[in-house]
């Protein structure tokens, strides 16, 4: 996990180093809609947990992440359900429009940014890892896996799509919560961010 221990910014060509602190305060700046980039590091949803530690990690690249787009509305205008309401968050308690905050046991007080993935956007796995070792894992083809890592689920290609179901295949958005000190690298209305650990 990576801290915030100083505010300086270091420069080096072109790319700006920032700590996770000034990161917070770059993204609740935010208040309109905003396309980012990102490289971040998260657990693999569907990876067996052992002792309460998932196993497999993996790092991920998106090339338009989507700010400030609410999500009642957003599946609203995509179905055209005007009586939509979206379920409370659960874990997470909202600081601002871009920013999270988890109020689970394990990870309380911990940030996240709050974006929303296009079904039709760039999101490229960079790498499975297990203990902090990469690893060959391929969705498409169970005979590359770790049966002792993940659960037969990550084979699988799920249709449930937002909206609790409602908003078509074609349609589809996904909502990412990644925490801030996982973000590795970032790019925001132009300018271009390394995370510092």
């Amino acid at each position: 996990m990576k801290t915030a221990t100083q505010n300086t910014i270091t420069t080096t060509s072109n790319i700006l180093t920032i700590s996770v602190r000034q990161l917070a305060v770059l993204l609740a700046n935010i208040t309109k809609s905003t396309v980012v980039s990102l490289t971040y590091f998260v657990d693999e949803s569907k990876s067996k947990t052992i002792q309460g530690k998932k196993q497999v990690q993996k790092r991920v690249k998106v090339n338009n992440l989507y700010l400030n787009h609410n999500y009642t509305n957003k599946v609203k205008n995509l179905t055209g359900n005007t009586e939509f309401v979206a379920h409370e968050l659960k874990g997470k308690e909202r600081i601002c429009s871009t920013i999270l905050s988890s109020q689970s046991k394990a990870n309380f007080g911990r940030l996240m940014l709050d974006g929303k993935i296009l079904v039709s956007e760039s999101v490229k796995n960079l790498g499975y890892y297990h203990n902090g070792l990469p690893i060959e894992l391929d969705k498409n083809n169970p005979t590359i896996g770790r049966s002792e890592l993940v659960s037969p689920s990550f084979y699988v290609k799920s249709n449930y799509t937002s909206g609790r179901g409602t908003v078509s295949q074609e349609n589809d958005f996904r909502m990412i919560t990644p925490f801030l000190d996982n973000i590795e690298s970032i790019k925001v209305q132009g300018c271009e961010y390394t995370i510092k650990a």
